[in-house]
């Protein structure tokens, strides 16, 4: 088999607020070889020590309890933002040089074994024979999206000839349009007809720096990609539950993220004959827009969440684009419908997996679900848990500040806000 590695970067000092980004070294193929004949399966590691090396160390040592001395094909690393994420990079790769690794930094952490955390080291595995793995990763997408996209998968396809059984990605969420970053992987990926699934990486609404792992390397405005081959079936469950309300209405001025009029009255004004007077709101983030790619599927729709209105011009700007000629109505949710969705993403890609028998599970959840449940939070990975797994397979995720996902399991990737995306993982032997 054939794996990307970046060679571990060394430690840094200083706050973590002020470390620049890594300069990633030529990706070179380097053999990345599986021996015997092991079951594949997902194996979890999570650590809430304060201490980025005992955290890791934690971490790693759980997951050799499980593996012995199997090596594994994959990792995913999910840390809060303020630990030192290259001494984190660094143990692993010492523990398995040249594991191909994507993950970031989050706005908080869960696992089956674990349960949430804000501030935690969680590491998941990937094993067994007939599973290969390639990373890549583009930089400066705030210089151009395309181009970032196109040099990751580049990187991660270098040498492979099949389609991949899935992209699982973990992008920058500040320096470029998030749409523009998944409508670029839907374009380049449209041939190899694989899912696309993933989270944006955050910093506990700090909105101030993310990071993004590959390899061994830790980065900034970058957009890493992982590539999976093999015996290995993904299936996914999107839902948030939030529901659409009052009629469908018709986007009639935007201008990328920005939308002026709905309907040709102002956004605030529409959002008036729902909720009163728009213009006495500090934020509309708990009533996000939920617009209709295909206007023929009535449940089919993701959300774009409300992220600052002008209340003189009387428009709303959002997480995302919303294009012009959209259909769009407005949601409301209770606070028990979150962990509904939560329960019902899980339960759908479990539906979609077929006749494959699931090994684990990838949650992307969104950080204003997160904020919404508030002191509940601790529910949601109880509730996933719950849902369809009850210990039969392990569950491992992040609070994202975006997540990317098909609205069906053989549909094109969206990028959402205010979801939970449940990614299953099935092997067909």
């Amino acid at each position: 088999m054939v794996g990307y590695s970046l060679h571990s970067s060394p430690e840094t000092s200083g706050d973590q607020q002020q470390r620049r980004p890594l300069v990633p070294e030529l990706l070179k193929p380097i053999p990345y070889l599986l021996y015997g004949g092991q079951p594949v399966r997902l194996t979890t590691g999570h650590s809430n020590d304060l201490d980025a090396r005992e955290a890791t160390a934690q971490a790693i040592q759980q997951c050799r309890a499980e593996l012995g001395d199997e090596q594994p094909v994959a990792g995913l690393i999910f840390a809060g933002v303020g630990y030192e994420h290259a001494q984190i990079l660094a143990a692993v790769q010492t523990a398995w040089p040249q594991l191909p690794i994507v993950g970031c930094s989050t706005d908080g952490e869960f696992s089956s074994a674990g349960g949430y955390h804000d501030d935690s080291v969680l590491l998941a595995l990937l094993s067994g024979t007939g599973i290969r793995a390639q990373v890549g990763v583009g930089t400066k997408l705030s210089a151009g999206v395309d181009k970032a996209v196109a040099s990751a998968l580049e990187q991660a396809m270098a040498g492979q000839t099949e389609a991949p059984a899935v992209c699982i990605t973990t992008p920058e969420s500040m320096t470029a349009n998030c749409t523009d970053i998944v409508d670029s992987l839907r374009e380049r990926l449209k041939e190899q007809r694989c899912p696309i699934v993933g989270g944006v990486s955050g910093d506990h609404r700090e909105y101030r720096v993310t990071y993004q792992f590959a390899g061994g390397q830790v980065f900034s405005d970058a957009i890493p990609v992982l590539l999976l081959w093999g015996d290995i079936t993904v299936s996914c469950g999107v839902a948030s539950g939030w529901k659409a309300v009052g009629p469908s209405h018709t986007i009639t001025h935007a201008e990328g993220n920005v939308v002026y009029k709905i309907d040709n009255k102002t956004a605030l004004d529409l959002f008036a004959d729902y909720w009163g007077d728009a213009r006495k709101f500090e934020s509309l983030g708990e009533f996000p827009l939920a617009v209709f790619p295909d206007p023929s599927r009535p449940d089919d729709f993701f959300l774009r969440a409300v992220f600052g209105l002008d209340k003189e011009a009387g428009s709303a700007t959002f997480a995302a684009t919303v294009p012009n000629g959209a259909q769009v109505r407005l949601t409301q949710v209770l606070r028990e419908g979150i962990l509904k969705g939560s329960a019902l993403a899980m339960a759908q890609a479990e539906d979609n997996l077929g006749e494959a028998k699931p090994f684990g599970a990838l949650v992307f959840s969104c950080a204003a679900r997160k904020w919404l449940l508030g002191t509940q939070v601790a529910e949601e990975s109880a509730t996933l848990h719950d849902a369809r797994s009850k210990g039969r397979f392990p569950i491992v995720g992040f609070y994202a500040f975006g997540e990317i996902a098909p609205l069906s399991s053989e549909g094109v990737p969206f990028f959402h806000n205010e979801t939970c995306v449940a990614v299953i993982f099935g092997s067909r032997n």
